[in-house]
């Protein structure tokens, strides 16, 4: 376990701690960290139980999807309106330009 490291404290104690990615959270990246361990084993013994929570989705986020998305042009609206929010003017116009032109004629899609 790579992810498990040692350090000095300013009492010059010598201490884990250790991080681990859990998955996403709002669209970004999420890092469990714990640190204070006495020993290595009690270290990875949290390792392990942060992971398995990992696993079993404690971490993972609830999706915020719209339940009355009923067709494809209702589920791009939606994605469309999120995806300006986190891009540049620029690259929005390049995506929905080359959504619209060469994706949605083929879905018969009226936008």
């Amino acid at each position: 376990m790579s992810d498990i490291k040692a350090y000095t404290n300013k009492k010059g104690e010598k201490l884990y701690k250790f991080r681990i990615y859990v998955g996403l959270v709002d669209g970004k990246s999420k890092y469990v960290n714990r640190a204070g361990f006495r020993t290595k084993t009690e270290a990875k013994k949290a390792y392990q139980e942060v992971k398995f929570s990992a696993y079993q989705g404690e971490y993972r986020q609830e999706s915020n999807l719209d339940v009355n998305l009923r067709t494809f042009g209702d589920l791009y609206d939606f994605w469309l309106k999120q995806y300006k929010n986190t891009v540049r003017g620029s690259s929005y116009y390049v995506i929905k330009k080359g959504l619209d032109k060469n994706v949605y004629p083929y879905l018969k899609i009226n936008n």
